[in-house]
């Protein structure tokens, strides 16, 4: 038997829409007109994988048509919390 779907209040408050995510979303994206070349990054470092201490760390990333390219470095990782 089909369940019907309920809304409930509380679904609608403090909440956002959030439109369909493309993979475009989740470039790093320069803001000034620097197409290719070298930026440095504010790179969030865990001190321990067991626990969630950070720091942060400058790291020198490549620019490539205007997007940072984390591509050559494996311990690098883009991270977006959309729930």
């Amino acid at each position: 038997m089909p369940i019907e779907p309920k809304t409930f209040e509380i679904e609608s408050r403090n909440t956002i829409d959030v439109l369909p995510l493309k993979l475009t979303d989740f470039y790093l994206q320069i803001s000034d007109k620097k197409q290719n070349g070298k930026i440095n990054v504010n790179v969030p470092v865990y001190e321990d994988y067991n626990g969630s201490i950070t720091h942060l760390q400058v790291e020198e990333l490549p620019v490539r048509k205007g997007v940072v390219d984390i591509s050559e470095d494996p311990d690098l990782a883009y991270v977006i919390t959309v729930i």
